[in-house]
């Protein structure tokens, strides 16, 4: 059985996700995990504009932790 804190971690974890082929427009990405190293975003995703926007935890380890309310993909295919 999950914990709500369990379920939540379980949902926003992309750190292994292929997400090329995805339509995140306008998708706000508060809360998503993800790895500068295994997940593949859209081609029209700013990897560098997203770390801005992320909190790597832990310091080091190239995984991330989006900020809230700091991102959508509209945001970062503009740049």
């Amino acid at each position: 059985m999950l914990d709500k804190d369990s379920l939540h971690a379980l949902l926003d974890d992309f750190t292994t996700t292929d997400l090329s082929n995805a339509d995140l427009t306008g998708i706000d990405l508060s809360g998503v995990h993800w790895s500068e190293h295994t997940t593949h975003w859209p081609p029209t995703t700013d990897v560098e504009s997203l770390k801005t926007r992320s909190d790597e935890t832990p310091p080091g380890s190239g995984t991330w932790i989006v900020r809230s309310g700091t991102s959508t993909i509209r945001d970062l295919a503009g740049r």
